[in-house]
Parts: C-alpha cells; structure tokens; sequence
C-alpha cells in the first residue's frame, strides 16, 4: 500500500513552500507527493520547482485554470486502487506524525475514509509539534451511512486535508463533472460521495491538522447570499441525482428509511451532534410533518459544521 499527498495549489505562494515543507518532513514519508497546480498567475511555480529538482517523489502537474474539482479529476490517473491518499491544501499543513499516526489506523482499523478535526491558526507558521489532539476515547468507526447519507443529505466529514480515502474509494467517485460548479468545496464529493457509495468511515477526532485561517480562505469566516445558498443546493442535487444513478441507487425516502433507522443506531448517542444526525424525536417529527430531503440539505450543505 503506497501513501500518496495530493497538494491543490491556485496562486498561495505565500503558502505553498511550508505546505510542501510539511509533506515532505513525515516520520513516515509519503510514497509520492503529487502537486497539481490550477493555473497559479504568482510565484508558486518557482516555489515548487525549487523542491521537485530536490525531491524525487514529487511530481507535478501544471493546468488551466478550473477550480478544485478538476484537480481531484487530473490527479486520477496518477492514483490505484491499493494506494491510501491523503488531501493538501496548498495554504494548510500536516504535523510530522500525522502519516504515521494514520497509517497505524489503516493497520488497526481498516476503513474507506478517515476524518480528523483540523486546528485553526493564523501564525506565519504551524504551532503544531504533533497530530494528536489529546481526545482518546472518541475514535469511531461508522461501517456504512449509505441509507442515512441518501435519506436526508447528512455531511459526514471534515475540511479537506483531514480527508484521507482508500484509492480504490477516490477512483470510483472521480472524475465527475460538471468542473465549472465545483470549483471551490470540491472536498464535499469526497465526503457525500463516500456516503453515498457505502464507505466506511473512520471518526478521528484523536489527531488534528494545521489549517490556515487567512483573508482568501474559500469558506472559513464568509458570509454567503441566499442565491448562493440556492444554487450550492441544486448543485448538491445534482451530484446527488448523478452518483445514485451512475450506481443504481435510489432516492426513495420511504425505501431508504428502515436502512437509515438502523445505520443511526450504529451511532454512539456522544457523537449524533457532531455527525449531524437527527434525534428519534426529530426522525418522528419529520415523518409526521412529511418533510422533504431538500429541507435537511439546505441546512448541512450551507451551514455543515466546517472550519
């Protein structure tokens, strides 16, 4: 099983060397280290190469500009089923443990899709020494939320690089387009489309990642429009729509709803909160009101506990 880091990177040259650095510097060192940079206008071209000509383990792709979705989609072809990949972003860092600490994971608790929880700072460099958190007793294992996911839209996941999947789980939700409407969040395909298909998902709250808060951070601290909101609902739709199709699966609230009852259940009652999942109160109610799926979408699509 090879580890590989895919690093997105638009115009962050102010961040990409410590991200880079960071890949590079793993008690467990990543088999390969796959930069794809989207078009950057600025200096990180000259940043990179000054560590490819070093660093034979990392490659790069340069593209046209298209967002984040179309470097998931370019770095495809680069990854196989056997791999574990591990998510970057250009502007965050992981602590030099952070491959050793999940690769024991892998070991131990063989899963899809690993999630951590990411730590915010604001300094000109990482504070974080470790991943490990200090949380030991909340590592859990959701073996399947395939109903739950398609019943009623749950976000089960965290920023993207505290995403880490199987290669065989990023190759079956990659490529999808279309690119244009995914051009930043691109990480939720990864979290829905693991849901979607089955995945089992590994909740590490025990290990943490650096994540940068700054002025051009795509989500962190912005305030969104209604028409914002409505068009990154129909967006979801439509990914919706598309996996279940490409996978004969369904849609269909009433045949999913004895699967979904059973996957909660699988839920410690300490961690329904934080995987957003409604109450048995709140599951009665919504069967009483007849509330749609859209309803709960809205509410996880735009205001989903993300950093």
């Amino acid at each position: 099983m090879s580890s590989i880091c895919i690093i997105n990177n638009y115009n962050y040259a102010r961040y990409i060397g410590e991200c880079i650095e960071s890949a590079l510097q793993q008690v467990h060192p990543f088999d390969k280290i796959l930069i794809v940079d989207d078009g950057s206008t600025d200096d990180s071209s000259q940043i990179i190469e000054a560590y490819v000509k070093d660093n034979p383990k990392i490659e790069v792709v340069y593209k046209n500009n298209k967002g984040q979705l179309s470097c998931f989609n370019v770095a495809r072809e680069y990854i196989a089923d056997e791999d574990l990949v591990f998510f970057l972003d250009s502007d965050d860092v992981f602590p030099p443990d952070y491959v050793q600490q999940i690769m024991q994971q892998r070991l131990n608790h063989p899963a899809d899709f690993y999630f951590c929880e990411p730590t915010q700072f604001q300094s000109p460099r990482s504070p974080l020494t470790t991943c490990q958190s200090g949380i030991t007793d909340q590592d859990f294992t959701w073996e399947i939320s395939t109903h739950t996911t398609r019943a009623i839209g749950i976000w089960v996941g965290s920023a993207t690089s505290c995403l880490v999947v199987t290669g065989a789980l990023y190759r079956r939700i990659f490529p999808y387009t279309p690119e244009h409407e995914w051009r930043t969040r691109a990480d939720d395909l990864v979290v829905f489309g693991a849901g979607i298909l089955g995945a089992s998902k590994r909740y590490l709250p025990s290990l943490t990642i650096g994540y940068r808060v700054h002025q051009s951070n795509a989500f962190h601290g912005r305030r969104f429009s209604e028409a914002y909101e409505i068009r990154r609902l129909l967006e979801i739709e439509r990914y919706f729509n598309t996996a279940t199709t490409l996978n004969f699966l369904s849609l269909d609230k009433k045949l999913l709803e004895p699967g979904m009852l059973r996957e909660i259940a699988l839920v410690p009652a300490r961690l329904r909160q934080r995987f957003q999942l409604p109450t048995n109160e709140e599951l009665a109610l919504k069967r009483s009101r007849g509330l749609s799926r859209l309803v709960r979408k809205i509410k996880i699509a735009v205001r989903g506990p993300r950093p």
